[in-house]
Formats: C-alpha cells, structure tokens, sequence
C-alpha cells in the first residue's frame, strides 16, 4: 500500500512538474515556464475574484503571475495582437492594451496556476478542471472583459503580427467603414466568436466550424432562427457533446447582435 501510495504521489508530482506555459515572441522564439517556476515568480500573488467565469459557483483562492510580467511592452509592436492558445483546441487574439495592462483602475490580466494536482474542481458539467493555468481577470467589467477572453487549460500566449496582417481574411472589404454596423459585427465577431470558429480558413479555434466556408450560416439560416441559435444554441439544435454556451443579452446586446450578423452578411460575398 505504502508503495503504491509513493507511486500515486510521485506520479502527481511528475504531471505537475511537467506542465509548462509558453511564451512565443514574433520571431517565434519561444520561453517556456513551468508550474513551479511560476510559483517561485518575484510577481506571484494570492487573490480571491469577484468575478469568476469559469468556477462561478466557486470562491477560489488562486495563485497567480499578472501577464504583463511574463510579457514586457519592450517586446511587442504597438499593433501587434496576443494570441492565447488552449490544450482544447480554444484560440483567438487579444487586444494586448487588455492583456498588458497595469492600471488598477482597468481590468487586470493574471495567469493562475493550480499549486497542486486536484486542488481546482472540475468544471461544471465536464470531468475536468481549468488546469494547470487559466486566465484570470480582476475587475473585468472595468474594462467590458467578455467570457470568451478567460480561457482555461492554457497552454501558450503567442505575439503576432496586427490582425489584418495576421488574418487579412477576417477583416471586412477595405471599402467597409470602421464606424459601420458591419465593421462592429467583425470586432464582436473577433471577441465573441473567432475563439472556436475560423472564418475563410483563418484563425486558430477549432472547436466549432468555419463560418464562411464552405457555406456562411446566414446563407441558410432566417435572420430570426440564427440569433435564436446564437442566444440559446439548444433551443434550435441539440447535438452529441454540444460545447457552444449562449449569448444573453449581458454578453451580447440585441444591437450587437444585429451587428454581428451584418458582418457575417457581408463575409458571404467575401
């Protein structure tokens, strides 16, 4: 029994040293820190969130590294976006004057980092935990911080080049302007929705379909039963593990909603 219980603990020990967050730079050189370097970080605090995402129906007390610590402004173009990168598949950019920034009177970005393999619960509905990093943010309605932007499982935060440079396919016809409805559907598109969809082939999620190839949804969708869909993906269609959460009115106002689908309008002759 002893031994097996030793067997037990060293391979806990080994699955947490094991896991690793990396930092890719623009040349795609990349810094790797474990668990344990993150614990032993000069920055590491304790906090307890307002606001949680993800463990809503919990109070943790997490261990955490703000990002603006493990990636400095020196290193990054001002246009440049941050991608962050899960172990399921859950990708997209973020805007890096969200993700770096130090002032208390926005919302703060901070990587947390599970202490010990088994201390986070499982998430809701699901046999796993956010481990072994997750992004947290303090004070997110400072800053209007959407539920798309706290991944969990996170495996990489990556820095590209601008997002039109980066996915020139994404962005609405050059002729679009930035103060139309179309423009503001391709941003809510961005915050909401390119972390599982690609659009034209481009970007990182995987988790949903691509939303413009090889049909867009409003090609065969009423304009009615798709922000039907999008509010509540179960109340038009249940599926075998069915991932896509809804989008209430909190998340995603009614003309936010209209604006979306203006974008995705306007993608299917793109």
């Amino acid at each position: 029994m002893k031994a097996l219980l030793c067997l037990f603990c060293f391979l806990s020990f080994s699955a947490f040293a094991n896991s690793s967050l990396a930092i890719i730079d623009a040349l795609g050189n990349k810094t790797v820190y474990t668990a344990e370097q993150l614990l032993r970080h000069p920055d590491v605090i304790r906090l307890t969130l307002k606001k949680d995402i993800v463990y809503s129906d919990h109070q943790l007390e997490y261990t955490a590294v703000p990002v603006h610590s493990l990636i400095s402004k020196s290193q990054i173009d001002t246009d440049s976006i941050i991608q962050f990168k899960a172990t399921d598949g859950f990708s997209a950019p973020l805007p890096q004057q969200e993700l770096l920034n130090k002032n208390p009177n926005q919302a703060i970005a901070y990587v947390a980092i599970e202490e010990t393999p088994g201390k986070w619960p499982n998430l809701k509905g699901r046999d796993f935990s956010a481990a072994p990093f997750y992004l947290i943010w303090v004070n997110p309605d400072y800053s209007n911080i959407s539920g798309e932007s706290w991944p969990f499982q996170l495996a990489a935060l990556e820095i590209k080049d601008a997002f039109e440079h980066s996915y020139p396919n994404v962005v609405p016809a050059s002729d679009i302007a930035k103060t139309s409805d179309i423009y503001a559907g391709f941003q809510s598109f961005v915050k909401n929705c390119f972390v599982c969809h690609k659009m034209n082939n481009e970007g990182e999620g995987v988790i949903g379909p691509d939303l413009n190839l090889p049909m867009n949804p409003t090609d065969y969708f009423k304009d009615a039963a798709l922000k039907k869909l999008i509010r509540n993906p179960a109340s038009v269609r249940t599926w075998q593990n069915q991932l896509m959460g809804s989008f209430d009115e909190s998340m995603l106002s009614e003309q936010a909603l209209d604006q979306l689908i203006a974008y995705l309008k306007h993608m299917s002759n793109n």
